[in-house]
């Protein structure tokens, strides 16, 4: 068999595997722990339930990477050792190189899945502004490039089972070094990433928040920048060092940054005073207008304010409280459908209509005018 230079240890990579995959757990484990204490377990979202997917694809794909560390594949032979071979070795041989086509498959699968998870987040950040517009078609970009991708796996190396074929040799093209797999990989999963990170920029950058919040918000929903670097990394790596493990862990530490970009949003909530107080269980839910405060949703009310009453615990927040959450502000407009008041993810959308009091002919105190204050996305 010819030799390696750059081989990385079997031990060192199955520890990492693990370790990462382990981390990985914990990053959704908290997510979903966020969710439940913010809106229930049963008002998760469709991005939560497709982050479980992609962390079950993960996990399969980092058994893969652990048989392909251990087994080898058909790539990297010598003629001699093809026709020498022991029937043994080609067995393990055999299985580690289709252990490699699986987890190839599951990896593209978890890194497009999360990708899913991201479009459906900033589908709630952006209801109602112009950019939800772009959401459908780039969940079908998403879709889409997921198939192309697919397709290039299946049906790139013909006959299929000639990628665990040991002898003859079947070539560049059905091994874990196809320049195919990897060329078409890293251009389309940058370009999506490109794509998703562009839909929250434009409202970010004309928020009426400060300098650093925007920064803020700028880092923790584009952060997808460093998948794309990491998803670089990966494929230069995979072309400079001939070991069948180094495409294996380099897969593994690509999901895992992806799911920690992902899931950060999401998480940061826990880490915060007011998940713990109360401060984003809102009973009453107390927005200011020109003339005095409105609490949304009461059936009674007096002249200058009416108590809102949800689902989602205690505690009591005004438009002015910015310590625990970050806040995307636009100018009034109107809304299309009734907001989601649970407080979510640490990034609200908030709007305000102007409300006035008259006196009908009957004596009687109305309201004209609704406002829908903070969107809690």
């Amino acid at each position: 068999m010819a030799s390696n230079t750059n081989v990385t240890p079997t031990s060192q990579v199955i520890s990492e595997t693990w370790a990462e995959a382990a981390v990985a757990i914990s990053l959704v484990a908290l997510r979903i722990i966020t969710q439940a204490k913010l809106v229930g377990i049963r008002h998760l979202h469709k991005d939560d339930f497709l982050m479980m997917i992609a962390l079950s694809l993960f996990l399969v794909m980092a058994g893969m990477a652990h048989v392909v560390s251990t087994h080898g594949d058909n790539s990297n032979l010598t003629e001699e050792w093809r026709i020498n071979i022991n029937p043994a070795e080609a067995a393990r041989k055999v299985i580690g190189s289709k252990c490699f086509v699986v987890g190839h498959v599951t990896y593209t699968g978890t890194i497009w899945t999360m990708k899913l998870c991201m479009v459906y987040f900033l589908e709630r950040i952006t209801r109602g502004l112009p950019a939800a517009h772009f959401i459908k078609p780039v969940i079908a970009l998403v879709v889409g490039t997921w198939l192309v991708e697919f397709l290039v796996i299946m049906c790139t190396c013909r006959p299929f089972n000639q990628n665990w074929q040991l002898n003859p040799n079947p070539g560049p093209i059905c091994n874990h070094e196809s320049p195919i797999w990897y060329l078409v990989q890293v251009v389309l999963n940058i370009f999506t990433d490109a794509v998703i990170i562009c839909i929250p920029m434009p409202m970010i950058f004309t928020a009426k928040i400060s300098f650093y919040k925007k920064l803020h918000l700028i880092i923790l929903l584009g952060a997808s920048v460093f998948v794309m670097v990491a998803a670089t990394l990966r494929v230069m790596f995979v072309f400079k060092n001939a070991d069948p493990a180094t495409p294996a862990i380099w897969g593994v530490r690509e999901c895992v940054v992806a799911i920690f970009v992902t899931n950060a949003p999401q998480i940061r909530p826990l880490f915060t005073k007011k998940m713990w107080t109360g401060g984003y269980m809102d009973n009453e839910l107390t927005h200011t207008y020109p003339g005095g405060s409105v609490e949304l949703g009461s059936r009674a009310y007096s002249s200058t304010q009416h108590s809102y009453k949800n689902e989602y615990g205690s505690g009591k927040k005004s438009d002015t409280d910015t310590s625990s959450t970050e806040q995307i502000i636009r100018q009034p407009e109107p809304i299309a459908d009734v907001p989601d008041f649970a407080p979510q993810y640490g990034i609200l959308v908030k709007q305000t209509i102007d409300i006035e009091s008259v006196e009908d002919t009957m004596g009687e105190n109305k309201r004209r005018g609704l406002e829908f204050g903070e969107r809690n996305v």
